[in-house]
C-alpha cells in the first residue's frame, strides 16, 4: 500500500529491464518527507546489488526496495549486509532502516 505511514517504497516504478545484467541506477541527494536519501544498483550475470543510504535525520523508516528481475526468477539468496534476508514476492523489507545498507540477491 503506497500510504503506509513510515513506510518508503525505492525502486517500485522501474521497469524490469533496468534489472538486467550490466545495467545500473544511481539516485543521489534524493529528497523524501523522512530526509535526503541515495542508493544505487548494478546488475551482473547472476546478481543484483543494490546500495542504500536510508534518509539522513529524523526517525527511522521502514524500506521497501523493490528488485524486478527481468527474467521473473525468485532470487536462490538474499543477503543483507551480509546476513541473511528475505524478499517477500519482489521486495525486501528493512524495518526502521537506519544506516547504510547493502542488499545482495543471487539468482
Amino acid at each position: 500500500d503506497d500510504q503506509e505511514p513510515g513506510a518508503l517504497w525505492l525502486l517500485r516504478g522501474c521497469p524490469r529491464r533496468w534489472f538486467a545484467p550490466g545495467q545500473s541506477i544511481v539516485v543521489e541527494d534524493a529528497p523524501t518527507f523522512s530526509g535526503k536519501m541515495a542508493l544505487r544498483t548494478e546488475a551482473t550475470d547472476d546478481t543484483v546489488v543494490i546500495d542504500v543510504e536510508p534518509p539522513a535525520g529524523g526517525a527511522a523508516v521502514d524500506l521497501r526496495v523493490v528488485v524486478r528481475h527481468p527474467g521473473r526468477t525468485a532470487p536462490k539468496s538474499v543477503t543483507v549486509n551480509g546476513a541473511p534476508g528475505t524478499m517477500e514476492q519482489e521486495t525486501v523489507v528493512l524495518p526502521q532502516a537506519r544506516g547504510p545498507y547493502q542488499i545482495r540477491c543471487q539468482y
